[in-house]
């Protein structure tokens, strides 16, 4: 059986309120809903979730001793690239920076596809990017569907939930 459609990313994270200032007010993604703070907190696209909340979740309640009190030390680095869309990847990457402590994994860069780029780490170092298309989105879709054969007669078109979760989260 295939997966029918994406639910979402959630960041396990070791200290929600660290991330929770991390993205909210440092980077300035709007929070979707606080609900089941401090156990887990939702952006438009993506949540935070908090360990332990998240370990027993996946293996149960741990007690003193368990061998499963280490799967913080499983993480790899790093396993994704959580990109955001900005207006100004210069500006926000100086105002990440004069914000608190960052940790870079590159300064702003102009990307050879067209994307103005900057990437750090968060607080548990999952990878962050910041960016801005130098050529409007717009156009390269233009471009993509010129070069790219149809789908054919069998071929399901893909759900789109953006529309309705920004209207639930406008509605709000």
């Amino acid at each position: 059986m295939a997966a029918t459609s994406f639910d979402g990313v959630a960041l396990i994270v070791t200290d929600i309120e660290q991330a929770l200032h991390f993205y909210r007010d440092r980077l300035g993604v709007e929070v979707y809903s606080l609900d089941d703070y401090p156990y887990f907190v939702e952006f438009l696209g993506f949540s935070l979730w908090a360990n332990p909340s998240a370990q027993e979740a996946v293996f149960g309640k741990l007690h003193e001793g368990d061998p499963k009190q280490a799967w913080g030390q499983l993480r790899r680095f790093p396993v994704s690239d959580m990109a955001f869309t900005v207006e100004d990847v210069d500006a926000v990457f100086k105002r990440m920076q004069e914000s608190g402590p960052l940790e870079v994994a590159h300064p702003p860069k102009t990307e050879e596809w067209g994307q103005r780029t900057a990437r750090f780490f968060d607080s548990d170092g999952h990878l962050v990017e910041i960016a801005h298309w130098l050529t409007p989105p717009e156009e390269k879709v233009s471009e993509v569907k010129a070069v790219s054969s149809p789908p054919s007669a069998d071929t399901p078109p893909l759900p789109d939930h953006a529309p309705a979760k920004a209207e639930k989260a406008k509605a709000e």
